[in-house]
């Protein structure tokens, strides 16, 4: 009777191995866009940077590292909408994580035309905004960095915004940023 427990516990050191052994994996897409779009993203984990460039192409780029069955069970798809691009990442909860929680590290990195507007939603994960003027909306209770010039943004109660922040085409207060919490509030 004592074989059927040994069996058992061998099964599961050997499932709980599969997702600690180190693994990598890199997830690349390009898109050409006009100025004026909308990039979403939408991940369960990680850091999202977005960086506006000169350029008229969405630039994708995730890297994936930690356990090998957390980085084979994290999904990544994207695709070109009519009002932009989207971008998601999401971890199937499926597995053996339960055990020594998530080793999973995902870090977004996103070049966008400069004049782009921006919907991120990142579970806990910060934030990074470099050289984009459109509308911003942080929906994280992560850290936001960087410089932004916006004519509006939002960031979601519980989030910070670390940096600097410029009101584009507000008449009083030019260098002044309102932020608007989820519920709508001036802040």
């Amino acid at each position: 009777m004592k074989t059927v427990p040994l069996i058992v516990l061998a099964a599961i050191l050997v499932l709980a191995t599969t997702t600690l052994v180190g693994a990598d994996r890199k997830y690349e897409k390009k898109y050409q866009v006009s100025s004026g779009g909308t990039l979403v993203v939408n991940t369960d984990q990680g850091s999202v940077n977005v960086v506006g460039t000169g350029g008229t192409e969405v630039s994708i780029l995730v890297e994936l590292r930690g356990g090998e069955g957390e980085v084979e069970n994290f999904e990544i798809t994207s695709e070109q909408t009519s009002s932009g691009v989207e971008v998601q990442g999401r971890r199937n909860k499926s597995g053996w994580s339960w055990l020594h929680g998530s080793n999973l590290d995902a870090q977004f990195t996103i070049n966008v035309p400069r004049e782009y507007h921006l919907k991120l939603r990142t579970s806990g994960g910060d934030v990074d905004v470099k050289n984009v003027k459109g509308r911003v909306e942080i929906h994280s209770t992560g850290k936001l960095h960087g410089s932004i010039v916006t004519p509006i943004l939002t960031i979601e109660e519980g989030g910070i915004l670390e940096g600097h922040c410029k009101m584009e085409k507000k008449p009083d207060k030019e260098d002044e940023c309102d932020l608007i919490s989820k519920k709508g509030d001036q802040l």
